[in-house]
């Protein structure tokens, strides 16, 4: 009698707290441990040698107060918009549902296996199945886990794709076999202990080929590959290149090196770094998909798709490195020795990469504090209080602290707030970085990126968070395949559930522009101008698209019109790329044929990924000596692989072209293809001449990152071993 009221009570309260608040993912996976409680309650309570009419009625028993819970949580749609109800249902049968149902086998083996001491039995299965997963947690490469008891906790949080898979379908069914089973054997005949056996045996071949029974030496295995350098161990996919493989040793110990002088000392154990192909290897044989994860008291770290110059390399190696500076065993900052202080630990990671695009850490924080968007410190450095902010914003300010404490208090003042995990409200440190900070100069510019960065909500107050999550990365991999149509109608989907999302509105906006769909594109570009919340940086999206219609009518009103609006934006831009390509556009409008075929080829992409080449290659051989062909057709050479051909165009462009942005780019890019061509002295001389050009207007994170650059090439000429060098 008990059971539904405290069901139905947890589904009310459920109703008003974030995330939890719909017939989702993170409601079903509540109730599993009611479920498994009750289950296991009314396992225990049935007869040893109750007959199949008896475990029916048990099981609908259990069933009311789940089906009772899912009427407060129905009801709370005429409150809350829930973009996947069906979805929600699913899980909750997947989780709560068939939780209770394996709690009651067990219940009832534990029943048979001892009248008197059964729910003791009960109780030590389930508390061995939690320490098994912790276990594995602990100690193995694992994030998520399956459990028979919870059915499925996907690890990371800003993983927030969650899909029902059929490995999550397969392990369900493999923990009611293994139940199920077990009561079998304990009170079948000999022919039905055989054909249990046989039956479950096959569940969990085919739960192993789903890679569900994952331990550190499956992984290892699976992923096939290993080698050791002075300070990393490399797991890595078996068919990696030897060529790929030694840039990336390099990369790494690159990275090594350049945390070891900001942390003062190298670490005394090697680092263990697990490299996957794609995020798809890395969900399925870890638990994380687009998130990269570290665990410190393994001094271990685990990244898909490695790129050279990924600063995500160094923010996850700096959480190895931060192993040294806590204590055993979890060498984690712990708030009131408890629980993982997320505000120290992920601060001190990004203080130690220092990476954070055109501006560093301490300008978004001043941008962050100018625009009050800024969280207080003490909020931050409290588990809940991090949690409950825009992530971006919240590891920025963060690491702008720590960075702080680093540079101006002193290494041992940094190592002892980590250790600790605390901070005083009166601490000097927090006043003086506050002042340090909001001393930096502010551009207007960088407040209106900042804006756009950082004005969101955190994920628990989004609306269906992962359900909109999957629906944007279908569109963006519609994009990314050029499948134009389906991306417009996924980014529609999208808005149906959240018309008021600008950032929605203006990839549908992108995405109808490429699907030819120009005047349904013109009419949400003006609407989304319109709209007072859209500021300077959403607008400008919005106008630029305007300008490239205008500027492909051709007639002298509507080129006038595309040439002021273009001259506009670029004083409005405070992006490299965006600046890039305005200015180039800005250059086409009116010049004739020329300008026309390079318009066309920036402006209108069609639904393969390749549309708008042809029209390139046509505006450069119009004019192939001015310096804007020269850069064009340079990109073109150096994405088809030609390095040799590009550099000398890019030379001879450089400084001849029309904006400041596109000459940062072409001296960069020549940069780069001698990186790449291995010259590594080269590249080193190039990169650093590069950051210190003052006629270049370069950010304080853009030069910081040429710097690295070039620290980089130096290091690759020291210790990379292919030739050029």
């Amino acid at each position: 009698m008990l059971a539904p009221l405290l069901f139905v009570g947890l589904s009310v309260v459920l109703c008003f707290v974030p995330l939890f608040n719909l017939l989702a993912f993170e409601f079903a996976l509540a109730f599993t441990v009611p479920a498994m409680v009750l289950g296991g309650v009314i396992g225990l309570g049935l007869d040893p040698f109750f007959d199949r009419r008896t475990l029916a009625r048990a099981l609908l028993r259990g069933a009311l107060p789940q089906a009772l819970a899912l009427v407060p949580i129905t009801l709370n749609m005429a409150r809350l918009r829930n973009c996947n109800p069906l979805e929600g249902l699913f899980f909750f049968i997947l989780l709560p549902t068939t939780t209770l149902a394996v709690s009651l086998a067990w219940g009832a083996v534990s029943r048979r296996l001892s009248t008197r001491f059964g729910g003791r039995i009960f109780g030590v299965l389930v508390l061995c199945t939690f320490a098994r997963s912790a276990v594995d947690f602990w100690l193995g490469p694992t994030v998520d886990f399956f459990h028979p008891f919870v059915g499925y906790y996907p690890g990371s949080l800003y993983d927030e794709v969650i899909p029902i898979s059929s490995r999550l379908v397969v392990s369900r069914l493999e923990d009611l076999a293994f139940a199920f089973g077990a009561l079998a054997i304990l009170r079948g005949g000999a022919r039905l202990r055989v054909l249990t056996t046989v039956s479950v045996g096959l569940v969990y071949v085919a739960a192993s080929q789903q890679d569900l029974h994952r331990t550190t030496d499956s992984v290892a295995e699976s992923l096939g590959g290993q080698t050791r350098t002075a300070n990393l161990i490399l797991i890595h996919p078996k068919d990696l290149s030897p060529a790929r493989l030694t840039d990336l040793e390099t990369e790494l110990e690159f990275r090594h090196a350049e945390l070891t002088v900001f942390f003062g000392r190298a670490p005394a154990e090697p680092i263990t770094v697990w490299l996957y192909q794609d995020a798809a290897q890395k969900k399925r044989l870890m638990g994380a998909a687009h998130v990269r994860i570290a665990k410190p008291w393994q001094r271990a770290v685990h990244i898909h798709a490695p790129q050279i110059g990924d600063g995500v390399l160094a923010h996850e190696l700096a959480h190895a490195f931060s192993a040294e500076v806590s204590n055993a065993p979890h060498h984690l900052s712990l708030w009131s020795s408890l629980l993982p202080n997320m505000g120290l630990i992920e601060g001190l990671a990004v203080a130690a990469a220092w990476d954070e695009g055109l501006l560093d850490a301490h300008a978004w924080t001043r941008a962050l504090r100018e625009l009050d968007l800024d969280t207080p410190m003490e909020t931050l450095l409290d588990p809940f209080g991090f949690l409950g902010v825009n992530a971006r914003a919240a590891y920025t300010q963060c690491g702008s602290f720590v960075r702080y404490v680093h540079d101006e208090v002193g290494l041992d003042a940094m190592e002892r707030l980590y250790r600790e995990g605390r901070l005083e409200p009166e601490d000097p440190a927090l006043s003086g970085w506050r002042a340090h900070v909001d001393a930096l100069p502010q551009d207007a510019l960088a407040l209106a990126v900042a804006r756009v960065r950082f004005d969101r909500p955190a994920i628990f107050g989004r609306t269906c968070a992962h359900e909109i999550a999957a629906l944007r990365d279908r569109a963006e991999q519609a994009v990314s395949r050029g499948d134009s149509g389906g991306s417009v109608v996924e980014w529609e989907r999208v808005l149906g559930h959240v018309p008021e999302d600008l950032d929605a509105r203006l990839s549908l906006m992108d995405a109808l522009r490429s699907d030819g769909q120009t005047e349904r594109a013109v009419a949400l570009a003006n609407a989304i101008i319109a709209e007072p919340r859209a500021g300077t940086v959403r607008s400008a999206r919005a106008r630029e698209l305007l300008a490239d219609v205008a500027a492909l009518r051709g007639d002298a009103n509507a080129i006038a019109e595309a040439r002021s609006t273009f001259d506009a934006l670029l004083k409005e831009s405070f992006d490299r790329a965006a600046m890039r390509r305005l200015a180039v556009k800005r250059f086409a409008v009116g010049a004739g044929a020329y300008g026309d075929h390079l318009l066309a080829a920036l402006t209108e992409r069609g639904p393969k990924p390749d549309d708008g080449r042809d029209e390139l290659q046509i505006a450069v051989g119009l004019v192939p000596v001015h310096p804007v062909s020269l850069y064009l057709g340079a990109r073109a050479l150096i994405r088809a692989g030609d390095c040799g051909t590009a550099v000398p165009r890019l030379q001879a462009a450089a400084d001849a072209l029309p904006h400041p942005s596109l000459t940062l780019e072409a001296h960069r890019l020549v940069a780069m293809c001698a990186f790449d061509d291995r010259a590594y002295t080269v590249a080193a001389t190039a990169f650093l001449a590069l950051s210190s050009r003052v006629d270049l207007n370069l950010q304080r994170g853009e030069r910081d990152g040429l710097e690295v650059w070039g620290r980089r090439a130096r290091f690759f000429a020291q210790h990379h071993h292919g030739p050029g060098n």
